[in-house]
């Protein structure tokens, strides 16, 4: 027998699956600096810039090495107290796939000559203020099914309706602003939602809250009018409208929280279950002008068709003759017969005075206007004059 050739298959396994960031968010808040926490769910490395025309991971700094599931950070200082901030992230994975970009937001904290700076995400002092941007937390299966079942006995129909999980098409975060005195605080709650398509999106978006924050909805200032207090629990109902590619934001407050510390705390973040949204499976649809009304010619000259209430209605516009029982007016020959009234009205009108003059000329006046007015009436004689 012949020489025999061994054969070996090789798979070669290609990854076009982008990583995901399933944190991204600040913490540490401080007057200065903050740090900005992340976790991928896949081996890889990650960079941020605070330009958002930056949104390419070439196009970012400061790379940062992640291990799968495993949550790091980086270290900002030397930021103004008091001041807004913007950070986005991109991260790719070993097989060169890029992550969606990542907006985290936040406010250093004010300097205050009587209290201490707080540090945001984990603890508060007296008399601070504060400002945690709470990322979206996916929902698990269990979740899911749990939330279902909630709205349901509440009264909240699900149907025609697609739970949102935070997809490249709507971003909804939840913010928190307050200020802490006397372990009580005044905070404000705010869940924007950014609608990232070219498409208006109608969305129920539904905030479960915790009673550490309020044990019934009559404790809470709404900012933005809810459509429902599906519960007073509370369990708040808003049905809104996001234009394309615009942001929307719900806002309301809720004052004198009592051990408001709990607030700030990673674990009652952690806990928290993110705004739930839906979008609606029925398309937005522009109201159809009304139709526009013509009335078809019926070529009938007696007749004139209009548009009355939406409605065609056929009027009569002739006139009929009393001495001929003939139509005299329709819309064909109206024109004419008007100029044969008039030549007829002026016709009679000369006949009339034709005769009255032909009175004068057999009296003879005797100032000598007879002879005169016979020759003028003689205009309108068709016959010969006969010598007197």
């Amino acid at each position: 027998m012949g020489n025999e050739e061994d054969h070996k298959t090789v798979t070669i396994r290609i990854d076009k699956i982008s990583p995901t960031l399933t944190t991204a968010k600040a913490s540490n808040i401080s007057t200065t600096g903050a740090k900005l926490y992340i976790k991928l769910n896949e081996d890889g490395s990650c960079r941020y810039s605070d330009d958002s025309d930056d949104d390419t991971y070439s196009e970012m700094s400061n790379t940062k090495s992640v291990d799968k599931d495993e949550e790091t950070y980086w270290s900002l200082s030397g930021l103004n107290d008091d001041t807004d901030y913007d950070y986005y992230i991109i991260c790719k994975d070993n097989a060169g796939n890029e992550s969606d970009i990542k907006h985290i937001d936040f406010t250093t904290n004010k300097k205050s000559s009587d209290s201490s700076s707080s540090s945001g995400g984990s603890s508060s002092e007296e008399g601070s203020e504060m400002l945690i941007t709470k990322p979206y937390t996916p929902l698990t299966d269990a979740n899911i099914s749990s939330l279902k079942a909630t709205l349901t006995q509440v009264g909240f129909d699900i149907a025609n309706k697609t739970l949102i999980l935070n997809n490249s098409e709507i971003d909804i975060q939840r913010k928190i602003k307050g200020t802490i005195l006397d372990d009580k605080g005044n905070f404000v709650f705010t869940i924007s939602i950014k609608n990232k398509t070219n498409k208006d999106k109608s969305l129920s978006i539904i905030e479960i809250i915790p009673k550490e924050i309020a044990s019934n909805s009559s404790k809470i200032t709404f900012v933005t009018k809810p459509t429902t207090i599906l519960k007073e629990d509370p369990i708040i109902l808003w049905q809104i409208i996001v234009l394309a590619n615009k942001d929307f934001n719900i806002s309301y407050k809720v004052y004198s929280i009592t051990n408001s510390k709990v607030i700030s705390s990673n674990q009652f973040l952690r806990n928290w279950q993110s705004p739930v949204g839906f979008t609606e499976n029925t398309s937005i649809v522009a109201p159809t002008p009304a139709p526009q009304i013509s009335c078809p010619d019926d070529n009938d000259s007696c007749t004139e068709e209009v548009i009355e209430n939406g409605v065609c209605i056929s009027k009569n516009i002739c006139k009929v003759s009393a001495m001929t029982g003939k139509v005299i007016l329709s819309k064909g020959n109206s024109i004419t017969y008007m100029i044969l009234y008039i030549l007829g009205g002026v016709f009679a009108i000369a006949m009339i005075i034709s005769g009255s003059l032909g009175i004068k000329k057999r009296n003879r006046d005797p100032m000598g206007y007879g002879y005169n007015a016979h020759k003028f009436s003689s205009i309108f004689n068709f016959g010969k004059r006969k010598r007197l």
